[in-house]
């Protein structure tokens, strides 16, 4: 049975579907059979074209190693109905993604999660902050403060950056792992290594 690997956010473009494809990718290289089931209309995860990395949430496969569940905003209810339904008695982890824009996100997450928490009966295996902009480090740094004494610290991935290279790899069918900069692919794989510990 695979281990199912929920991707959750309270905002809208918060980088879902590029963690779970780009990781997808990088552990299919290793040969690990990984496949990603989205709850939501995805036309950014299609537009990757990659049939066969995708699953329905109808049809899960008993045959990988990892499912990404893409859950959008889904609410703990919604995510509950699913698991239940779909991943009984198998293992669940829960990354939490954000892109901090707003000054008070920190907070807004930790409010977010206490619903998730009881559906996975603890807090959040990962907090993945992404989009981030270099110019805001102030409120990136207060904020990524706020989130380490609210979840731990070992729980906060490294940042990854705003960058519009990332945005285009789907029009161009490419992943972080083609991306000829070397802060963007090192950021990546400190996550990749973070969620390899976890499968």
């Amino acid at each position: 049975m695979p281990v199912f690997l929920f991707l959750l956010s309270a905002q809208k473009a918060s980088g879902q579907t590029t963690i779970a494809f780009n990781l997808t990718a990088a552990l299919q290289r290793e040969g690990k059979n990984v496949r990603i089931v989205s709850l939501f209309e995805n036309p950014r995860l299609e537009s990757w074209q990659k049939p066969e990395w995708l699953a329905s949430p109808d049809e899960l496969p008993e045959d990988c190693d990892a499912l990404w569940i893409l859950t959008g905003q889904m609410t703990p209810d919604e995510v509950r109905a699913f698991a239940d339904a779909r991943c009984a008695g198998a293992k669940c982890r829960y990354f939490i993604c954000t892109t901090l824009e707003e000054a008070d996100d920190a907070d807004k997450i930790a409010a977010y999660t206490k619903g998730f928490e009881q559906v996975f009966g603890r807090q959040p295996d990962l907090i993945i902050p992404n989009k981030l902009k270099a110019h805001e480090w102030e409120n990136n740094s207060r904020q990524l403060f706020a989130l380490g004494d609210a979840f731990g610290y070992e729980k906060i991935t490294d940042l990854l950056p705003e960058c519009s290279r990332i945005h285009e790899l789907p029009l161009d069918r490419k992943t972080v792992w083609e991306v000829p900069v070397d802060q963007i692919r090192l950021a990546f794989e400190k996550l990749l290594t973070q969620v390899k510990e976890l499968l």
